[in-house]
């Protein structure tokens, strides 16, 4: 999953142009009653504007409106990754859809209709089971396969302290953000977070991530982190 603003902005590109294709073909064959082999280049007359629009919705607004409502739906600290995945997912497609369903009626149906009002809500209507199915079983699977591809990351993010203080530091991928945990002894233990989007999404093995801005480096203290990679390396914040 994304862990910064260009593989995020990566992610989109890849995302709103699986998702918009899906969704043309599946509007091309609502309006002529019958899926035909024509329909997946007749698909490419529409798409090349519907993507750019998605993909300018996603980074405008909806990507962060969907990342809030998505965490009201889930605890962040205590659900697994698949189950904040699916929740992210699932409020995309309910911001998206009405969206991308306004957009298309305007461009691509009668935007000077009396009835565009009804027309626009019954578009939105026909696509937002479509859109549901299609990023959970078809497009998100692919997308996260191919970016996964694109960014391989096999580095995993340990923390620890030296027992000096009553917090523990961590830096994380990017130093974007750090990990404040509660500590009570001075016998470290490795932790792992996952990151998603410069946030934290997973509670580490004793559940109490506290998210914030990193702080100025006078207030590291002695604390360290260890990025563990194949060889493994220990960098101090003194």
């Amino acid at each position: 999953m994304p862990k910064n603003k260009f593989q995020d902005v990566i992610y989109t590109i890849i995302m709103a142009s699986v998702m918009v294709y899906g969704m043309v073909a599946y509007n091309i064959v609502l309006n002529t009653g019958s899926m035909q082999n024509w329909v997946f280049l007749a698909v490419f007359h529409e798409w090349p504007i519907m993507t750019v629009i998605a993909i300018l919705l996603e980074l405008v607004f909806v990507g962060k409106l969907a990342m809030k409502v998505a965490f009201r739906l889930v605890n962040p600290r205590e659900a697994s990754q698949t189950s904040i995945m699916l929740a992210i997912s699932a409020a995309s497609v309910w911001l998206m859809c009405p969206c991308m369903s306004f957009f298309a009626t305007l461009l691509f149906k009668d935007s000077h209709n009396a009835q565009f009002f009804a027309i626009w809500v019954q578009t939105t209507v026909m696509n937002f089971p479509m859109a549901l199915l299609w990023q959970f079983f078809a497009a998100g699977p692919l997308v996260r396969r191919i970016f996964g591809l694109l960014f391989r990351e096999n580095r995993q993010v340990l923390c620890g302290g030296d027992g000096v203080g009553s917090g523990l530091i961590c830096l994380l991928t990017h130093k974007e953000w750090v990990l404040t945990l509660s500590w009570g002894s001075k016998r470290m233990t490795p932790m792992v977070a996952t990151v998603y989007k410069g946030n934290i999404i997973k509670k580490l093995n004793n559940g109490l991530p506290i998210l914030h801005k990193v702080p100025p480096k006078r207030d590291y203290g002695r604390y360290f982190c260890i990025m563990a990679e194949k060889g493994g390396t220990s960098t101090g914040l003194d």
